[in-house]
């Protein structure tokens, strides 16, 4: 019976262990994801500055797609047009 009791106490411990060092891995794996959201949230506060729009007192920005903006309809696009005068078409 003395044995017995031994290996169920070695193998509750052995548990115990187990059991605290998956919970400790588990509290590591969360340190280092706090790290990388802190890491991430950081870069992203940095690369702000860095685009900004518009701001008072400075010149307007340039538009670097001016090029591919030029209105390739005219004007008129999709208005009939008739050269008769209305006058004339009214009799």
């Amino acid at each position: 019976m003395s044995n017995m009791s031994s290996v169920l106490k070695k193998q509750e411990r052995e548990t115990r262990e187990r059991r605290h060092r998956r919970a400790e891995g588990k509290r590591v794996q969360r340190e280092l994801d706090q790290q990388v959201v802190i890491a991430v949230a950081l870069l992203d506060e940095e690369n702000q500055g860095r685009h900004r729009g518009s701001q008072v007192n400075r010149g307007p920005n340039v538009d670097r797609h001016r090029h591919s903006r030029v209105n390739p309809m005219p004007a008129n696009h999709g208005v009939a047009s008739c050269s008769t005068p209305r006058s004339d078409l009214s009799e």
